[in-house]
């Protein structure tokens, strides 16, 4: 079986978050993802996977989908040769880079567990993962009804998996994993606050690297660098494959 490649890498990421936002796609090779629930700008943005013949009708398409929702135009570009044409597209058109996003796969090596750090799949408790998640990435669980709707459908899919970490019986992080031919995509790592230093998240990754080997599948990642986690994988053994470079336009007042 051929290695899968870059594009491939994307599909899977698409593929999850399509779960949580409404995936658009513009002439085959360009997407949009837009949330109402989610409002910033990671589940508002687009992309894309490969360069057409009309680049400028593409971001004019893209453009206007962005000014229906009334969201700044948030567009993430691989930073390559190649890929250069776009990107100065776009800044002539006014857009900035603001960030980037780092695309990761498993290498050799890994972090050490915790061994008071108990994981298991979470499909019996769902509103316990979407609690744990929330906590971990927005401090508050509001949105609870929210994510526990997305991932009644989610775990419905054989494609989906969901890990949740306990110490001494309390929630204290949560993974989730995607599945596409050959890969097998790792999403949502987070870690309740005041567990954070106690290698949740180290001993999460560990029983997602079994969970890949055991299925024979490529384990990969993102993250923004702006969340200052690339560190943390680069230690449990992940090595960066690209990087996507994030322009944003901003809307005028």
């Amino acid at each position: 079986m051929a290695k899968p490649d870059w594009k491939e890498y994307e599909l899977n990421e698409l593929g999850w978050w399509a779960r949580w936002a409404e995936l658009e796609w513009v002439g085959g090779d360009c997407y949009t993802l837009f949330s109402e629930k989610f409002r910033e700008p990671f589940f508002n943005r687009g992309g894309f996977l490969g360069l057409g013949e009309d680049l400028e009708g593409l971001v004019d398409t893209l453009e206007r989908r962005f000014r229906k929702r009334r969201v700044a135009p948030r567009v993430l570009v691989r930073d390559a040769p190649d890929w250069r044409p776009l990107g100065e597209l776009l800044a002539k058109r006014g857009y900035k880079v603001v960030d980037s996003m780092s695309v990761m796969r498993a290498g050799r090596g890994a972090g050490a567990p915790n061994p008071e750090v108990h994981v298991e799949t979470a499909t019996w408790s769902l509103e316990e993962w979407s609690r744990t998640y929330l906590k971990a990435f927005y401090g508050k669980a509001v949105l609870s009804p929210v994510v526990r709707s997305i991932l009644e459908k989610a775990v419905a899919d054989e494609k989906v998996s969901l890990l949740i970490a306990h110490v001494g019986g309390n929630p204290v992080g949560c993974a989730a994993v995607h599945r596409t031919e050959g890969l097998l995509g790792a999403y949502c790592i987070g870690t309740v606050p005041k567990f954070r230093g106690k290698k949740v998240g180290s001993t999460l990754l560990g029983v997602i690297r079994r969970l890949a080997k055991k299925e024979r599948r490529e384990l990969i990642l993102q993250t923004m660098l702006s969340d200052s986690v690339e560190v943390f994988y680069l230690k449990n053994g992940f090595g960066r494959v690209y990087v996507k470079k994030v322009f944003e336009k901003r809307r005028s007042r």
